[in-house]
């Protein structure tokens, strides 16, 4: 049997009966997710199945359990039978059909990380490797050289070009899978395809055709084929904008490439990564001062916090976090964190069996360990292989953990953990360790205690999937990893991240689209719900979901 934590979560729409205030609507905005309300007598809805009738697809399924997840609150949680899995127990795979997942998942994290290691030869103005697809969609004379546009692989085979569409729009035959333009084959649920690169220092902003430029006077004249509501992608396809409800939205038109299996790092077309903070992106360097808190080339150093709470300190009017900017950050960019793909066996019988995970720096990204003896169980034996991956930045700006992201209360990097069998953990049985990435919190140890009390460990079963809202694992508690990092028990796989909860939902004051002192705030999230918003949320989740 798994546990599955099950957080109540109620979105907010942008409507002014709800705050008194104006446009809510920014990137970035947040509503505490519901943790408090429910139980398995009075279920959260998604919880219930059949027509809003049953908990946790029950008896078959799964039984309901409220369970301590350590934050002081008991939560509704589905307990799930065998061969049942999912938030409310209604998947009916076998362990067989499972495994099978979780092998194919493993295998094509290693053909991504294979993929981008051998793009590491293409640099500069030429970061794109042409893979060696099928002859009859691929140009083979290309294949093995860098380029700066995808299609520039395909040379002047109109044939093989049109045929590369077909298969992208022609999808895959699993469901949820995606072609991947890179490694020429579909990717298996749950996994990203591979990457396009972020541009070069010197030539930081990307232009509309995927290029990177010094700024948007030095793109192509005419950098788009695509007709007008549409957006070129990173695979240098066209896809309409307005599926997505951004074709007007300066810093999300690109959302429908996420949708659409295409990722990148760095920043989306028509913006520029800022100097002050890693994978913050604007659409000019005057915007970054905003977008960051500090003007360049200053850095984004991390929020002020109070020294008794460690919760942020707020501007004056209450709606913006006050910033730390300085030239350098003591702990130096404590924003890029993200692993390295890493494999490697561990035997759930004994006690303190652990893999570690280290980011481009060779610090260490992550750590899973076992507690106790029999930690974890396999059907055929104990040891099984735990695959460690990042996430594009992509999907961290545009995914599941967007809004997060875009408020600053995503204090570590994203990361995909496969096990490569179906594994069943008993309580108490693994741990998972996690670096805080905030300056002030690295370099005191004081404020780190306070701020682990304020953070939790968010996931997501499915990171491809950019609707899916993430779910409480648990409360933060003291890790091992240098000053501070964040320890939570875990039972279950998939993608996870630290959440700052005052950062994220804490604002005192309401959140409008005015200016804030661009040295010295940033846009923070909105002010909690009233009621009324309340009995709203359900109403608003496909208004905003489809308006993201």
């Amino acid at each position: 049997m798994r546990r599955y934590v099950m957080v109540m979560f109620v979105v907010a729409a942008s409507l002014s009966v709800c705050s008194g205030e104006e446009d809510r609507g920014k990137k970035g905005q947040m509503t505490r997710p519901d943790n408090e309300a429910g139980s398995c007598a009075s279920p959260p809805a998604h919880l219930l199945v059949r027509g809003n009738a049953v908990v946790c697809n029950g008896p078959s399924g799964g039984v309901c359990q409220d369970i301590d997840r350590g934050s002081g609150v008991t939560y509704p949680s589905c307990e799930c039978n065998e061969g049942y899995d999912g938030k409310s127990c209604m998947s009916d795979k076998d362990e067989g059909e499972r495994n099978d997942e979780r092998a194919k998942a493993e295998e094509g994290l290693k053909e991504r990380e294979k993929f981008e290691r051998d793009s590491a030869m293409c640099t500069g103005e030429t970061s794109i490797l042409c893979p060696a697809l099928d002859k009859d969609i691929s140009d083979p004379s290309k294949a093995g050289t860098c380029v700066a546009v995808f299609t520039t692989c395909f040379g002047s085979n109109a044939t093989a070009l049109a045929a590369f569409k077909s298969k992208k729009s022609s999808g895959c035959p699993q469901e949820d899978s995606y072609f991947c333009e890179k490694q020429g084959k579909c990717s298996p649920r749950g996994v990203p395809c591979a990457q396009h690169a972020d541009c070069a220092a010197a030539t930081p902003f990307r232009c509309r055709d995927w290029t990177c430029a010094a700024d948007k006077a030095g793109c192509p004249a005419v950098s788009s084929s695509c007709e007008a509501g549409h957006i070129m992608c990173p695979d240098g396809l066209c896809y309409d904008a307005a599926d997505s409800g951004n074709s007007d939205d300066d810093y999300h038109k690109s959302k429908e490439c996420v949708r659409k299996g295409v990722h990148w790092d760095g920043c989306p077309s028509e913006t520029i990564e800022c100097i002050g903070k890693k994978g913050v992106c604007a659409i000019s360097t005057e915007e970054c001062t905003t977008r960051v808190g500090c003007a360049p080339p200053l850095k984004n150093c991390g929020v002020q916090r109070d020294p008794n709470t460690g919760k942020p300190v707020w501007a004056t009017d209450g709606t913006a976090a006050k910033m730390i900017c300085a030239a350098s950050c003591p702990e130096g960019d404590s924003h890029d964190r993200k692993p390295k793909l890493h494999t490697s066996k561990v035997d759930g019988g004994k006690k303190d069996q652990r893999i570690e995970a280290m980011d481009s720096l060779n610090k260490i990204a992550m750590r899973l360990k076992t507690l106790k003896d029999g930690a974890f169980t396999v059907k055929d034996g104990s040891t099984v292989n735990f695959t460690v991956a990042s996430v594009a930045d992509s999907l961290v700006q545009e995914g599941s953990f967007g809004d997060y992201f875009a408020s600053g209360a995503l204090l570590s990097a994203l990361l995909q953990i496969e096990p490569s069998a179906e594994i069943t953990v008993i309580a108490g049985g693994l741990q998972l360790d996690i670096p805080v990435l905030d300056p002030t919190a690295l370099g005191n140890a004081t404020i780190c205690t306070l701020l682990l009390a304020n953070m939790q460990v968010m996931a997501v079963s499915d990171v491809t999937d950019i609707t899916e809202t993430p779910n409480l694992v648990g409360q933060c508690t003291k890790g091992e990893l240098g000053t501070c990092s964040c320890a939570v028990e875990v039972t279950h796989f998939s993608t996870f991240g630290v959440v700052d909860t005052a950062m994220a939902y804490e604002a005192p004051g309401a959140t409008t689209n005015k200016t804030v002192t661009a040295a010295e705030t940033f846009t923070s999230p909105a002010a909690k719900l009233s009621p009324v918003c309340g009995v709203m949320a359900y109403v608003s989740l496909a208004v905003v979901l489809f308006a993201l």
